[in-house]
C-alpha cells in the first residue's frame, strides 16, 4: 500500500506541475491577445484618423473645385459679354470710318483739312482707344 501512496503523490504531483503549467500556458495566450488586442486598437485608430483626414482633404478638393466651376462660368459669361461688345466696337469703328470719309469730303469741298474741324481732338482720341480696345478684345479671343 505504501507503493500506491507514493505512485498517488507522484501522480499528484506531476498533475499539479501540469495544472501550473496549463495556467501558464493560458496565462502566456492571455498575454498574447491583450498585446495583439492593444496592437489591432492601435492600428484602428491611426487608419482612423487617416481616413478622416483623408475625408477632409476631399471636402477641401470638392470645394475648390467648384469654386474652380463657378469661377470659370463667370469668366465664360464675361468672355461672351466681351465678345459681344467687340461686334459693337467693329460696327462703331464702321460708322466713325464713314464719317470720317463723309467728313474729309465735305472739308475738301470747302478747302480745309478736316484735322481742323472741332472736336477733331476728341474725335481722333477716342478712334484711336477704340481700335486699341479692338486689338485687345481680338487678342483676347
Amino acid at each position: 500500500m505504501k507503493t500506491i501512496k507514493t505512485v498517488f503523490k507522484k501522480v499528484a504531483k506531476k498533475n499539479e506541475k501540469v495544472e501550473l503549467a496549463t495556467q501558464k500556458v493560458e496565462l502566456s495566450l492571455v498575454d498574447d491577445m491583450s498585446g495583439q488586442a492593444a496592437k489591432a486598437n492601435a492600428f484602428v485608430d491611426a487608419i482612423d484618423k487617416k481616413i478622416k483626414s483623408n475625408d477632409k482633404l476631399w471636402d477641401e478638393a470638392f470645394k475648390l473645385e467648384k469654386k474652380f466651376l463657378d469661377l470659370e462660368e463667370k469668366a465664360r459669361k464675361q468672355q461672351d459679354k466681351i465678345a459681344s461688345d467687340a461686334k459693337k466696337a467693329s460696327k462703331l469703328i464702321a460708322s466713325m470710318d464713314k464719317l470720317w470719309d463723309r467728313l474729309s469730303n465735305t472739308a475738301k469741298e470747302l478747302g480745309i483739312n478736316p484735322r481742323d474741324t472741332k472736336g477733331y481732338d476728341k474725335w481722333d482720341s477716342a478712334y484711336d482707344d477704340l481700335n486699341g480696345i479692338e486689338r485687345k478684345v481680338n487678342e483676347f479671343k
